[in-house]
């Protein structure tokens, strides 16, 4: 017995106890084990002693809540007896999946039966047939049912409800049916709203990565992601998406971005090694996760779980019936929601306790103060954000703009730094080459030509040996391919190697010919510390030939020796500075300069070199020359940038490339204003700490040779500031630093597919105005959803006033629930939504961006609120003084109070449409023809119900003579006037406000 006990104590390791009666530990045996897990569940709690035990099959950890006084080593034992009683250990372990992060490489492939040619077509297939096709499982949606469902759940139609109640217990039979029809038309409103949004964040999905590139039959080849198995051998390469959960065999410099299952944004550097066991997932070194996005370097691996069983798949399964959360504008809106509901509630209260002072029924007093809360709490809120920015999400997608996640839209309000990549965002990447030099000599080139001395170099036959040498290179160190059409041959690349590739075709150089001479071996590729490719290729005589190219200042680090003519030289320090000269006056030319270099070992022996090599291994290459790409800018790029600056948005540049060829292209752009830009190189961030990074960030205009770790550190170094940093990028080195900036950009068409996909919006395009585009929407739909809020507000406070005076003064009859019914109906929600399709102010991008902190309803807007809603109370209630003198407490008077309010509120939503602009200031609005079309309509409805005598009675109304009518409009359009004339004060301070700010 003790035996056992020993063998099972190791399997329960303690990780955090210092929390009394709170205990985590690591049960070994439990990770991806349903069975231990849902045994510990039950059978570990008693109920008296230990309250709760909560295992996670995906960690692997079990969560307990105890009796204080219990012992840890009581709990343990507890937890070994289980164990036991599943038939110990190594039964638990049987059930669970193997830590395949802990094997050797050579255990697991001979436990996976993958041969290193990869597995045959046969085996594939019937290991397909066995474990199904690599599919996650479907996240499941909202059905419209549940839909349906969810609008008759909320507090306010639960007091519609009591409300007609109520009615039928009275005798109001048609009071009954009309708040009954109310609550269905209010569904009706709900259902048809959130169907459509969830239809277009459903289209939001962009597609993704649908082939995977394994080694099967002896051979390279690509496959559909869904036909992925266990056992299948994976070759990662930059940009690739993770088919499936693999355990790593080789790597070069591999890299891989897990932030969507660790959340760490950090890359994580991958190794064959195995790790213990217990490491967490984020430190898990030698396995790679399906999800996760190649950001540099390369490597194989091995399929060990696929589908529902990869670590993604796990965790959708647990997912799979959660709501998409709520975005940071929908809680604001819940909280005042309940702010709402605690003083209209307070509200209501204080109408029923003085009507039944008053001598009012009961019953009578209860339906009007249900109904006043109905009409008081704006249930709808959340729902109208939503509608708002899901219309903004669709308005942004006709300007070819894709949003992935609504909160997205909110941030772009606040964003006010923009932190571009160079390449292929500021610039068209585009690549042409410009300008060689080797063998001391300049060539100038294009896609037609090579020139030398103003003459064209007409067949390669005629060019200098080294410029040959140099030609064959770069034909060689490339991964373009080639594919025949019916006007020729395309070539299919990145655009820098598509560039290559064309000059060498220029000079006459038949660049297939020359790849089928000298194959492919193997590539090397570029990685975070290493800035050049490599590929290896067998030479025509035998031996092994190394072609380079990359970083002008690594590729010279790698050579001892110079191409000239068609010898080798020293290469000597004078000719190293030559070298560097040569490659600065090109870059401040705004060129992209690469190093190209080769070497040959006749032995076959020479192997790549690698960032860990000592210096002297490295200096066996021979320097072939520089070569300078041009990139245009892109069209409209300055402009873009110019009206950033208008709106209060900084912008800096992060690039890859020196920081003369960045400098030439931000002069281009005129990214610094006024005064000198400030370039910050590599050097400067490597020791530097959190704060001087920081302060850097504030300054600088440019991160010149920045790497994929660096952009990231950049970025979050901002947000340590305070800032709201909008990132825009395209390609692989782009994707950590789109996941962690609070809005990622990204170009839909040139953009990789790594980076598409960490990406919160999307430029289908690739049109660089559409930023400035997808920044207006962004401001104009949050400030859109706050006109809304305001006028809601600003209304349903009107109408409390007006019911809680009336009630007060004890003068006469109240208003009916169903004439509130009625207000909250057609004057609120109609006008609310054509509010949400406010057009942009001229101005829009001309404000300061909005703090993110500030709460939707600022306390100033408070006040505001509380003027503008008195304001049409008073109105109202003097319409209604004057029908009680008239007529007396009677209905009529009644009448013109309902008449007054109505018109007030509807000519409200134009006072709201701007807090500056307006009736009397110089600056006028566009049209707003949805909101103009739903005042028109409201105001038709409401005529009719006045004019028509079988609507008058059913809302127990009373008929109207010219006067009434004259009185009931000045009750409406006065207070208007008197809102309208409250925007001079704010317009000139405002005006202040913004003259203060371009002085400063």
């Amino acid at each position: 017995m003790a035996t056992a006990q020993n063998d099972t104590s190791s399997w329960v390791v303690p990780i955090h106890t210092a929390v009394q009666g709170r205990a985590r530990l690591c049960v070994k045996g439990l990770y991806r084990n349903s069975v231990l897990q849902r045994t510990l569940e039950a059978l570990l709690p008693d109920g008296v002693t230990i309250q709760s035990a909560s295992a996670n099959p995906l960690t692997g950890n079990l969560l307990v809540l105890f009796d204080a006084d219990v012992p840890l080593a009581t709990l343990v034992e507890r937890i070994e007896d289980i164990v036991r009683g599943l038939g110990g250990a190594e039964a638990a372990l049987a059930n669970a999946a193997p830590a395949w992060h802990a094997t050797e490489v050579n255990q697991t492939l001979r436990v996976l039966d993958a041969p290193s040619g990869g597995l045959t077509s046969e085996v594939a297939r019937d290991r397909m047939r066995r474990y199904g096709p690599n599919a996650l499982p479907p996240i499941g949606a909202r059905s419209r049912l549940a839909i349906l469902a969810e609008q008759f759940q909320s507090s306010p139609v639960l007091l519609l409800a009591g409300a007609a109640a109520l009615s039928i217990a009275t005798g109001g039979i048609l009071d009954a049916v009309v708040i009954l029809g109310v609550v269905v038309l209010n569904a009706g409103i709900g259902f048809i709203t959130e169907t459509n949004t969830e239809r277009i964040i459903g289209s939001l999905r962009l597609p993704m990565q649908q082939s995977a590139i394994v080694r099967r039959d002896a051979r390279r080849c690509s496959v559909p992601i869904a036909d992925v198995v266990p056992g299948d051998l994976l070759i990662l390469q930059p940009g690739a998406i993770v088919p499936a959960d693999a355990r790593i065999i080789t790597t070069d410099a591999l890299s891989i971005d897990e932030s969507m299952l660790t959340g760490e944004s950090q890359s994580v550097v991958k190794d064959p090694a195995p790790v213990a066991a217990d490491r967490p997932m984020a430190e898990r070194t030698s396995i790679v996760y399906r999800g996760s996005t190649v950001v540099g370097g390369g490597g194989t691996a091995v399929a060990v779980a696929t589908g529902a069983r990869t670590e993604a798949g796990q965790i959708q399964l647990l997912v799979g019936e959660a709501h998409a959360p709520e975005t940071p504008m929908q809680r604001q809106l819940d909280a005042l929601g309940g702010q709402l509901a605690i003083v209209s509630s307070t509200v209501c209260a204080a109408v029923l306790v003085i009507g039944l002072f008053r001598s009012v029924g009961f019953l009578q007093m209860l339906k009007a103060a249900v109904a006043l809360a109905v009409a008081a709490v704006r249930e709808g809120l959340p729902t109208l954000a939503t509608t708002t920015l899901a219309i903004g999400v669709e308005q942004m997608r006709r300007r070819e703009v894709l949003v992935r996640r609504l909160d997205a839209i909110e941030t772009l309000a606040a964003v006010n730094v923009i932190a571009f990549d160079k390449t292929g965002t500021l610039t068209q990447n585009q690549m042409s080459a410009a300008a060689i030099i080797c063998g001391g000599e300049r060539y100038e080139a294009s896609e037609a030509a090579i020139w030398h001395n103003n003459a064209a170099i007409g067949s390669i036959a005629d060019a200098r040996p080294e410029l040959v040498r140099l030609l064959k290179i770069i034909a060689l160190c490339s991964e373009v391919r080639f594919r025949r059409r019916a006007d020729g041959i395309a070539i299919i690349g990145t655009p820098t190697e598509t560039a290559l590739v064309r000059l060498a075709m220029a000079a006459g150089l038949d660049v297939p010919a020359v790849r089928r001479a000298m194959p492919l071996r193997g590539t090397e590729y570029r990685s975070q510390d290493r800035r050049y490719m490599v590929t290896i290729h067998d030479a025509p005589r035998g031996g092994t030939l190394l072609a380079v190219k990359g970083s002008p200042e690594q590729v010279l680090a790698l050579c001892s020796w110079q191409l000239r003519g068609d010898r080798r030289f020293r290469l000597s320090a004078p000719a190293r500075r030559r070298i560097g000269a040569d490659n600065l006056a090109m870059a401040e030319g705004g060129l992209r300069v690469l190093g190209i270099a080769y070497a040959f070992d006749p032995e076959g022996q020479h192997q790549a070199p690698s960032a860990s090599a000592d210096r002297s291994s490295k200096r066996r290459f021979c320097w072939a020359g520089l070569i300078g790409l041009m990139d245009p800018v892109r069209h409209g790029a300055e402009d873009v940038l110019s009206q950033f600056d208008r709106a209060g948005v900084r912008v800096i540049m992060l690039t890859g490339d020196q920081a003369s060829t960045a400098m030439a292209i931000a002069r281009d752009l005129n990214l610094a204003k006024t005064g000198p830009l400030m370039v910050t190189e590599p050097d400067r961030l490597h020791d530097a700490d959190d704060r001087t990074i920081t302060e850097l960030a504030r300054r600088t205009h440019i991160f010149a040779r920045i790497t994929p770790a660096g952009k990231l550190r950049i970025v979050r170094a901002l947000q340590s500031n305070g800032d709201v940093v909008a990132m825009t990028g395209d390609g692989i080195n782009d994707s950590p630093a789109l996941r962690a900036a609070d809005v990622g950009i990204v170009m839909g068409r040139s953009g990789a597919e790594a980076a598409r996909e960490v990406a919160d919006i999307v430029l289908r395009g690739d049109d660089l105005t559409a930023i400035a585009t997808a920044l207006k929407s962004g401001r104009v739909t949050y400030a859109n959803v706050r006109k809304a809020i305001h006028f809601l507000l600003a209304t349903n406070l009107s109408e409390i006033l007006v019911v809680l005076t009336i009630a007060a003064l004890g003068t006469g009859t109240l208003l009916a629930p169903i004439q509130l019914l009625w207000i909250n109906l057609l004057s609120d929600v109609l006008p609310a939504l054509g509010l949400a399709l406010e057009p942009a102010e001229e101005d829009v991008l001309s404000q300061p961006p909005r703090d993110p902190h500030e709460p939707i309803i600022r306390p100033d807007d408070m006040w505001r609120l509380a003027r503008e809603g008195g304001i049409i109370a008073a109105g109202s209630l003097a319409a209604y003084g004057y029908g009680i003198m008239r007529h007396g407490a009677s209905s009529r008077a009644g009448t013109i109070c309902f008449t007054s309010l109505v018109g007030a509120q509807l000519l409200h939503a134009l006072t709201c449409r701007s807090d500056r602009h307006g009736l009397f200031t110089a600056e006028r609005l566009g049209p707003n023809r949805p909101l103009f079309a739903t005042l028109l309509g409201s105001a038709v409805l409401q005529m009719a119900l006045l004019a028509v005598p079988v609507l008058r009675r059913f809302m127990g109304l009373a008929r109207l003579d010219f006067l009434d009518l004259l009185v009931g409009l000045a009750g409406a359009i006065l207070p208007y006037i008197a809102n309208e004339a409250s925007k001079l004060r704010g317009a000139a301070r405002g005006s202040d406000e913004r003259t203060h700010q371009r002085r400063g």
